[in-house]
């Protein structure tokens, strides 16, 4: 509410009215009006950056700290080799391996002494990710983004910026691995995503726009959330406890490199990129089909593992040469996510045979995220024997699809089988503050209070 500056009768002490009534305030409270203004006026300046430049600035910024951050480590690893082959020798083509790096950290094929490697360390788009979603925070403050149109404007000047330096990058490296477009299309997708849920949650629209979907797609992404988290933690703990196990066998591939501390370092950042992929593959040996090693031998809980060839990388000392005591019932985890997805859905509110619909849905997200998971943690270490590693993918996703499948009907069929009474949503979950709780009683019939006054 406005308020009103009044001076008594003799304009000593200032009075401040405001709807309530007078108040008489110290003179040095009350500010004076042209401070007021000016101070608005500096306010103003502050933000004055159009979405449409500042986007692109913060693009440019999160580019070059992600090239810093793969920078240091490659010319800290060229600094110190003790020798260098004929392409590891002059500043240009150590930035060059620095920039292929950088390109493989966003998911794109590159090619390392005339061979093509496809199996990526994606876990470090992490590095670009975050620095793309703090790029969107600051934006969403320097531009005073206060519109979804104006998050739309400075997000997409961001991706066209960070496609064109990724573009750039490509070609002047002169990998012909991958194509141009591939570049441009990987990059910008990246920065869309990342840059504007920075600046929708730096504006603080992030409940604004989640609000607009339909009730019922919120539900099924949450359970589709469910079910294939419940997988990817399982296999994260697979993968901690496999190399536990199997830490006698880590640390000899690992003194087999003979690194020095640079060499260490790299090792270690390699390492936590390619964490996400062993994740992936142990997803699909926890649902009971396994992964493909060295020209098509499967390892999988059911079978006896055979002699493979992998590459002298010390994560590699995970990968189980024989099936784990009750490794059988492992697919059971998949059941286990299938019965939590379906309670996501009904403590959100889903009842009634709409269940069936939205249980058909959220199986359906859940595959497709799932897919690109086992699609990313698939590809190619190198030739011959290397050519193609990753999960089987499609029985994977068909035996994850069927245990999801059962384990919501698990909570489905005792929902239908109650008929009427559950006909109504499951009011219990709603949250109650003591103001709805209130106003509930109030409405009661024959409550003075629940009677419309103006």
């Amino acid at each position: 509410m406005a308020r009103l500056v009044e001076h008594d009768r003799d304009e000593a002490t200032p009075v401040a009215a405001s709807g309530s009534g007078l108040t008489r305030s110290h003179p040095s409270v009350v500010p004076d009006v042209a401070t007021v203004a000016v101070a608005r006026e500096s306010d103003s300046d502050l933000r004055t950056w159009p979405p449409i430049v500042a986007g692109p600035v913060a693009a440019l910024a999160a580019f070059v700290l992600s090239a810093i951050a793969f920078a240091v480590p490659v010319f800290a690893l060229w600094l110190t080799a003790p020798e260098v082959g004929p392409g590891w020798d002059t500043w240009p083509e150590v930035a060059a391996i620095t920039g292929t790096a950088w390109l493989a950290a966003q998911g794109l094929p590159v090619a390392i002494a005339g061979v093509t490697v496809s199996l990526l360390p994606w876990g470090l788009g992490v590095i670009p990710a975050v620095l793309l979603f703090l790029a969107g925070r600051w934006t969403s403050r320097v531009g005073g983004l206060m519109r979804t149109a104006q998050v739309a404007t400075a997000t997409s000047a961001a991706a066209i910026a960070y496609a064109g330096l990724a573009l750039g990058v490509a070609i002047w490296i002169d990998d012909p691995t991958t194509g141009l477009g591939r570049v441009v299309a990987t990059t910008a997708g990246l920065s869309f995503l990342a840059f504007g849920w920075g600046a929708v949650s730096g504006a603080g629209l992030t409940q604004a726009v989640t609000s607009r979907l339909p009730t019922w797609v919120r539900r099924v992404s949450a359970g589709a959330v469910v079910c294939v988290g419940v997988l990817i933690v399982a296999g994260a703990l697979a993968v901690g406890i496999s190399l536990v196990a199997h830490a006698d066998q880590t640390h000899r591939l690992l003194m087999s490199l003979a690194p020095d501390a640079a060499g260490f370092a790299v090792i270690l950042m390699l390492s936590l990129g390619y964490l996400p992929i062993l994740i992936g593959w142990a997803v699909s040996y926890l649902l009971g089909i396994g992964f493909t090693m060295s020209s098509g031998a499967v390892i999988s809980p059911f079978t006896a593992s055979s002699e493979v060839v992998l590459p002298v990388f010390p994560l590699l000392g995970a990968v189980p040469e024989a099936p784990p005591a009750g490794a059988a019932a492992l697919p059971i985890i998949g059941l286990i996510a299938g019965i939590l997805g379906g309670y996501t859905l009904k403590r959100r509110g889903a009842h009634g045979w709409s269940l069936f619909a939205e249980v058909a849905g959220m199986i359906a997200v859940a595959t497709l995220a799932l897919g690109m998971l086992l699609v990313a943690s698939s590809g190619s270490l190198g030739t011959d024997l290397l050519s193609r590693i990753g999960p089987i993918i499609g029985p994977t996703l068909g035996v994850a699809a069927l245990l999801w499948a059962v384990g919501s009907l698990i909570i489905v069929i005792p929902i239908l089988a109650a008929g009427s009474s559950d006909d109504e949503p499951d009011r219990m979950w709603e949250p109650r503050t003591p103001v709805a709780e209130i106003g509930a009683e109030n409405l009661q019939e024959g409550s003075p209070y629940g009677q419309h006054h103006p």
